[in-house]
């Protein structure tokens, strides 16, 4: 296969990576409609968090991962366990949050609990904005990003790109293009 052209995104030894609004929510819409995640994607509690001043996301090649305490990145958790999270950053200062609603009424419930079965409202997905995010855990968010990318990590600054190679560098996972 033949490399494609990229003339006007070349700086230098890397590419400019522009990623649409509109891609960003097709994928979202894609992923939520592939049968098992769309159920629990539904009944999940949608956070639009906002990162502290001191904060910014990055994103990557795989824009959407999956936390859960019991499963350290790379891993990626069932979307099923009440300690799993879906994180899905949308610009530098925002990101969406998916979680169970059983883990926000009781957070002591067990990470590896399953979350049962519930019927699912498609016109009733409750969502919740502004939720604060310290600097400490949008590096995390951007760690397990960064861990869980194949190709890139991407940022609106070289601030949180100088932080991961850092960070990546004591944790090494093959060869990562960190561009900004």
């Amino acid at each position: 296969m033949d490399q494609p052209d990229f003339p006007r995104g070349r700086v230098g030894d890397f590419f400019k990576v522009q990623i649409h609004d509109t891609y960003r929510f097709n994928f979202m819409k894609d992923l939520s409609e592939a049968g098992t995640y769309r159920r629990l994607f539904y009944r999940m509690v949608w956070d639009v968090c906002r990162a502290d001043d001191r904060g910014l996301f990055v994103t990557t090649d795989n824009p959407v991962i999956v936390l859960n305490p019991c499963f350290p990145p790379p891993l990626s958790p069932p979307v099923n366990l009440a300690g799993s999270m879906v994180l899905y950053p949308l610009t530098p200062s925002w990101c969406l949050q998916l979680r169970h609603p059983e883990v926000i009424q009781q957070p002591q419930l067990h990470p590896m609990m399953v979350v049962p079965d519930m019927p699912v409202h498609t016109d009733q997905i409750e969502i919740r904005h502004g939720i604060p995010l310290s600097k400490d855990d949008v590096d995390t968010v951007n760690f397990a990003l960064a861990l869980s990318a194949k190709r890139f990590v991407a940022a609106s600054d070289t601030e949180p790109l100088k932080k991961l190679q850092i960070e990546l560098a004591q944790n090494i996972k093959g060869q990562l293009c960190i561009t900004q």
